[in-house]
């Protein structure tokens, strides 16, 4: 898995890699998709290795949860930075719209 790849993408990947390749068992599977990813802020890597999964199809049901919760965590953190943000200015255009009423009660142009 590439730094900054989404968990979403490495699955599509496998996905494709599965349809190219026969016979290969599960577990070396799951093992290599394991290994390939990094040590984890998603927690698909601890969850893997405290509970194998048994099958590609369990690996593959997982690993599209675990995507799941990292894209929706991406557009929360996405949302409330913007709300932050927007906090962040409304201070300062109160002030600016202050100064902008006193200026304009006292005739500066």
């Amino acid at each position: 898995m590439k730094k900054g790849e989404s968990i979403q993408d490495f699955v599509r990947k496998l996905r494709v890699l599965l349809k190219e390749v026969n016979n290969v068992p599960d577990d070396v599977v799951a093992q290599a998709f394991k290994n390939a990813l990094p040590f984890d802020k998603s927690g698909l890597y601890n969850s893997l290795t405290l509970k194998p999964p048994k099958t590609v199809q369990d690996l593959l049901v997982r690993a599209d949860r675990y995507a799941n919760v990292q894209e929706d965590s991406k557009y929360k953190q996405q949302k409330d930075f913007a709300n932050d943000r927007g906090k962040q200015e409304q201070p300062q255009r109160d002030k600016d719209r202050k100064k902008h009423n006193k200026d304009a009660k006292i005739g500066v142009s």
